[in-house]
């Protein structure tokens, strides 16, 4: 049943960032998107928190995506540091959720520990 679960995120995130990277290409600034996105998130954080062990690798990873998020604008050439930066803002609503609650069951595993 564990395993039907862990399917279900990888099938989830997958679709998740296809769909990101469609989106920012051919439909950049559509709020639905994102929502959903964040949904996705949510539910794959969900299910991934419950029996994730390198949350650590989870958190540094979403740290990184975050920061990168703007480092593509500077690319004008055929608008690619725009798309990509499209691409990647979506791919951020999907894991920032993720990283939201992988942080806090962090900090609750920490609480608990100490």
């Amino acid at each position: 049943m564990k395993n039907m679960w862990k399917w279900i995120s990888f099938v989830l995130f997958i679709v998740g960032l296809i769909f990101a990277v469609i989106a920012g290409i051919w439909w950049p600034d559509k709020s639905w998107i994102a929502m959903m996105l964040a949904i996705f998130g949510v539910i794959i954080g969900v299910i991934y928190a419950i029996g994730a062990k390198e949350i650590n690798t989870l958190l540094l990873s979403s740290v990184v995506l975050l920061v990168m998020s703007a480092a593509f604008a500077p690319i004008t050439f055929w608008s690619i540091g725009e798309k990509v930066g499209n691409m990647v803002s979506y791919f951020a609503a999907l894991v920032a959720p993720i990283a939201i609650i992988s942080a806090i069951k962090a900090l609750i595993l920490l609480g608990i520990e100490k």
